[in-house]
């Protein structure tokens, strides 16, 4: 059983790795993670949870939980996100106000002699006025001296705990200098000028407060994809009753209704059209720009426009039953989910703080050994270092580096119609050695049109013989039998009574028909029966043609001749695959001569023909022992084959078949897209690498000159230049993921080449 819980209160890498670690120790607990970005904890459990337990373990840990409401309470809390991001911001300004004055008292006066008024040469009054601005600067920033003493006393120090220890020790100390110059007035000047850390306090919560804010804004801006797809939903439909049109609430819509859907709305479900005829723009789903024409009888679904003429629909799904709404989850259990990179980063993140901790207390022994034995025992010396330890390492870096990123490259990807189920997904795709794609619906259109009919027997009419075959796919579920029987249908033949239809998959069907028996299939199905067939029927098939056969029991009586057409971007799509360099292949169930035709077309050497949907599936399998296989079909019959290859692809509009089946659902339709997700895929893996090296390189650089190990050749760091390296790490990270929301598809390049 799966559950999910809101977490508040994380406010590092530390946080959510040692709540993680912790809760799977809990009985019960099969399974768990933990993520930051949003605080989302996801538990898979038994019989044996106690969820009494568990709330026991969080709030020793400091941190808040419930379990996560429907889609109204998301919307609360991105609200309350929204009131954090402008709290740091308001914290941030109030906090520059008295930063900069003291900031120039203290920095600018002491290094670079900037004039002071009169009354502050004297050094109890220089010291007062420090204090004085600093007090605000304190009380405006109390939470992260809430959150740092939470963890301390919890023993989960976090990040705040840096920062509140190198605060209050600043502060403290200063007091102290404060008191000690009434006491021994000797050089008060220079000992208040050398020895105060006021400004060290005031600094660091100052930057550390622009650094928050900037993550917040970061994190609202990577999930606001969702919020732009959550805003396509009208707040009121146009319902009928009975024989007149109402206005109704959203939430007040069933199953059934017919709804109208006017110009320019968006549409409030999903369903299908039952009058009228019009465009829709489904560019908010699959990323494509150019609108559809839909008619009656064509399914059409929610966040779609109506660009063109009014229609009525009936509505067939509502809520969480509608493709919007399994889309928006789909995102945002991808942007939620953890690569297996962050693992590494978990282990690594969960002793940081204490090893920082350690490392700034050592620090402080060294240099007061170092200075009792060299300039004479320096308090503040010691101090400054061990402050400047606590406050320039920067686990916001190693937190954010990846779970960022692939909250802004699926956030992307959405945009774009590629939807990634999970981070491993993205991960993986970034580097493929093997591409196996479907033919039907995949490299063609999966619109298949009757040409040719073909009669060997007059027994029967020509509509008496069209009547059995639509009369037997009618029974059937495959792209075939629709395209088959909406021909028959198009000439006004009504269906005829057969019975014990019996489908023989990768074959055909066999039936009964006024107590004949008769089979409706391909070549195999009838060489079962010894059925003789007429060589020219193979010359269909060297013109891509597929050939459906209907034969009694002792002979051919019907061939019906089915062709599909070439997406118009599978070509140029297969091209780009093999200059990546990746080996293509394409399966089918079609004959040799058919799948050698579509081939030539498209490019591709490598042709798997006649196949079941087991054949599929061992193809699948016998690719992975040569590299990474991903395998692209439209999420229907390629199910086995989808879920057995490392990356399964279902390229249609976002099917329930599909989104269940694949890894990646490719909602254009459109085989250039399986080339922008890869390369998408890439440029997140890359940014991710290129994170976690800034961050981890940053602190291995960062804590040796905090300490002040190159102090002898006259380059040391006080608190506030620490402070502001953490911060300029923390933007650095964030503007480099945020670079994500600048990739272009191939198709949007080609547009803007155009213009």
């Amino acid at each position: 059983m799966e559950i999910i819980y809101k977490v508040s209160g994380m406010t590092c890498a530390g946080c959510s790795s040692t709540l993680q670690q912790k809760a799977a120790k809990l009985k019960g607990v099969e399974h768990v993670a933990v993520y930051l970005i949003d605080g989302i904890m996801e538990m898979q459990i038994n019989d044996k949870f106690d969820e009494q337990e568990l709330f026991i373990l969080v709030s020793k840990l400091g941190f808040t939980i419930q379990k996560e409401g429907e889609r109204k309470e998301d919307i609360q809390e991105k609200g309350k996100e929204n009131t954090s991001t402008f709290g740091y911001k308001q914290r941030f300004i109030i906090s520059l106000i008295f930063t900069i004055p003291l900031f120039y008292i203290t920095m600018l006066h002491h290094h670079l002699y900037a004039p002071l008024p009169s009354f502050l040469h004297n050094a109890n009054n220089y010291a007062l006025a420090q204090f004085i601005l600093t007090i605000p600067i304190l009380l405006v920033n109390y939470k992260f001296f809430i959150d740092g003493f939470k963890g301390l006393f919890t023993g989960n120090a976090n990040m705040f705990s840096l920062i509140t220890i190198g605060a209050i020790s600043a502060t403290v100390y200063s007091l102290f200098i404060m008191f000690r110059i009434n006491i021994y007035p000797e050089n008060a000047m220079q000992v208040v000028m050398e020895q105060l850390f006021f400004e060290a306090a005031g600094t660091v919560l100052t930057f550390v407060t622009l650094g928050k804010w900037l993550e917040e804004r970061s994190k609202h801006k990577s999930s606001a994809e969702i919020e732009k797809l959550l805003k396509l939903m009208p707040e009121f439909v146009t319902v009928k009753d009975g024989t007149t049109w109402v206005q109704k609430k959203l939430s007040a819509l069933k199953v059934g209704d017919t709804i109208l859907v006017k110009k320019g709305e968006n549409i409030p479900a999903d369903g299908e059209i039952t009058v009228g005829y019009s465009f829709i723009d489904k560019s908010a789903i699959t990323g494509e720009s150019l609108p559809v024409e839909v008619n009656v009888g064509d399914k059409v679904s929610s966040a779609s426009m109506n660009t063109g003429n009014a229609f009525e629909m009936r509505v067939e799904k509502i809520g969480k039953e509608t493709l919007l709404s399994k889309i928006i989850q789909m995102v945002k259990n991808a942007g939620r989910s953890k690569a297996p990179i962050e693992n590494l980063v978990d282990k690594i993140s969960a002793i940081f703080v204490p090893v920082i901790l350690a490392l700034s207390v050592l620090t402080f022994v060294v240099w007061s050994f170092i200075t009792a034995f060299t300039t004479g025992f320096s308090f503040a010396t010691a101090l400054n270092y061990a402050i400047t330890i606590l406050v320039i390492s920067c686990p916001c870096a190693l937190g954010l580096a990846t779970p960022l990123a692939i909250m802004v490259g699926t956030g992307k990807g959405a945009t774009l119609g590629i939807l990634y189920k999970n981070a491993e997904a993205m991960q993986s795709f970034a580097k493929v050695d093997c591409i196996l794609l479907d033919k039907t619906a995949t490299i063609t259109e999966g619109k298949l049109q009757v040409k040719d009919v073909l009669i060997f027997d007059e027994t029967l009419s020509k509509n008496e013989l069209l009547s059995i075959i639509a009369s037997c796919e009618s029974q059937l579920k495959h792209p075939l039998a629709e395209c088959i029987t909406s021909y028959v249908h198009a000439q006004n033949i009504e269906c005829t009574n057969v019975e014990n239809v019996v489908y023989s998959v990768g074959k055909g069907a066999s039936f009964y028909y006024k107590e004949k028996q008769y089979l409706l299939g391909n070549a195999k199905l009838l060489k079962n029966f010894d059925i003789a067939l007429p060589d020219h029927l193979k010359t269909f098939e060297d013109e891509g043609k597929t050939v459906i056969l209907l034969a009694n029991e002792q002979k051919l009586l019907v061939a019906l001749t089915i062709m599909d057409t070439i997406k118009a971007t599978s070509k140029e799509a297969i091209l780009r695959c093999k200059n990546m360099g990746i080996q293509v292949a394409m399966l089918t169930g079609d004959s040799s001569r058919v799948a050698k035709v579509i081939a030539e077309q498209v490019g591709i050497e490598k042709v798997y023909s006649d196949v079941l949907p087991e054949d599929k599936l061992n193809i699948v399998k016998e690719s992975k022992k040569q590299g990474k296989v991903v395998m692209v079909g439209d999420g229907i019959n390629d199910a086995p084959a989808l879920k057995e290859a490392d990356i399964g692809v279902a390229v249609g509009n976002g099917t329930d078949i599909a989104i269940d089946s694949a890894d990646i659902v490719l909602a254009r339709g459109d085989l250039l897209s399986l080339v922008d997700g890869m390369q998408l895929s890439k440029a997140t893996s890359r940014n991710i690498k290129q994170n976690l090296f800034w961050a981890f390189i940053y602190n291995v650089l960062a804590i040796p000159f905090a300490a002040g190990i190159f102090a002898w050749a006259g380059i040391f760091l006080t608190p506030w230049m620490g402070a502001l390296a953490m911060v300029l790490s923390d933007v650095f990270l964030v503007v480099n993921v945020l670079r994500l929301n600048y990739f272009k598809g191939i198709k949007q390049v080609k547009q803007k080449r155009k213009k």
